[in-house]
């Protein structure tokens, strides 16, 4: 949920993928974490990224992230 990827103050910049159940969710009007730092990882680890209409804390979408959280643990469950 919105991860701290690609922030120019921190020392890691490089990020590797170890496992084929990830995925994130961002909130397009975030200003915290950028959404196109989300964008970026999702597109070079090649996993699901939900961007929503909401900011950082994703409060106003709590159902939502549940529902999504949900899905996924269906999924890795099944694999």
């Amino acid at each position: 949920m919105a991860p701290a990827l690609y922030i120019p103050r921190f020392k890691q910049q490089q990020y590797h993928s170890k496992s084929a159940h990830i995925e994130i969710v961002h909130g397009w009007s975030d200003d915290i974490i950028p959404v196109e730092n989300s964008i970026k990882y999702a597109k070079g680890a090649d996993c699901t990224l939900h961007i929503i209409s909401e900011d950082h804390s994703l409060n106003g979408s709590l159902e939502t992230v549940a529902e999504l959280f949900h899905r996924l643990l269906g999924r890795a469950m099944k694999a």
